[in-house]
């Protein structure tokens, strides 16, 4: 990802501290402009772009100000598009957990009544296969909730690293490398501070 940076050739290992790390704002982390935005183009939603940060974007990519704002819209979009696959998830989870919840409450009312009953009526039969049939119906939605649970973990609320590389006109990896040493990076700094 070697780019001309204001005059000087600048590569994401050979980036030095040139700024104040501030704990409160973690667009403006130590790194060059090129991982600040990759990190901004990250997370759309929470870090937006600053002036500066939006003509070095013309200058790098070498896009009018048009197709940029186009760009960062979709860019904002895909994670509008993940944060409502999360919600659909998350609703999802807590329908399963109601209708385990009811099948819960049943079981109680039924094992209420079959204790009234005499074991050996054909009424107290009836009552533990309806007893059995949600213990059943629990179990088919635990696995459930387990499928559920596992997407929700999985569901990421940031910009695809691909996305990314395509709107930067950089290969996936690089932008991934840039990301990781950020990440790498803000764990020291947080690490640091606490100390």
């Amino acid at each position: 990802m070697r780019k001309v940076i204001e005059g000087e050739r600048i590569h994401p290992l050979e980036a030095k501290t040139k700024e104040v790390f501030d704990l409160r704002k973690v667009g403006e982390l130590i790194f060059p402009g090129s991982a600040r935005v990759v990190m901004k183009l990250l997370h759309p939603d929470a870090l937006p772009l600053s002036p500066e940060e939006l003509v070095f974007l013309r200058k790098y990519t070498k896009r009018d100000p048009q197709k940029i704002a186009d760009g960062l819209c979709e860019l904002a979009e895909a994670v509008a598009a993940r944060k409502s696959k999360l919600r659909e998830l998350e609703h999802a989870v807590a329908v399963v957990d109601q209708h385990i919840a009811d099948y819960q409450r049943r079981i109680v009312r039924l094992t209420e009544d079959l204790s009234r009953v005499s074991l050996s009526s054909c009424f107290a039969q009836t009552l533990q296969d309806q007893i059995a049939l949600c213990e059943r119906n629990i179990e088919k939605r635990g696995k459930q909730r387990l499928t559920l649970d596992s997407l929700t973990k999985t569901c990421k609320l940031t910009t695809p690293y691909k996305d990314i590389a395509e709107f930067l006109g950089e290969p996936v990896g690089s932008v991934g490398s840039i990301i990781a040493r950020f990440r790498r990076k803000m764990r020291e700094l947080i690490e640091e501070e606490r100390s």
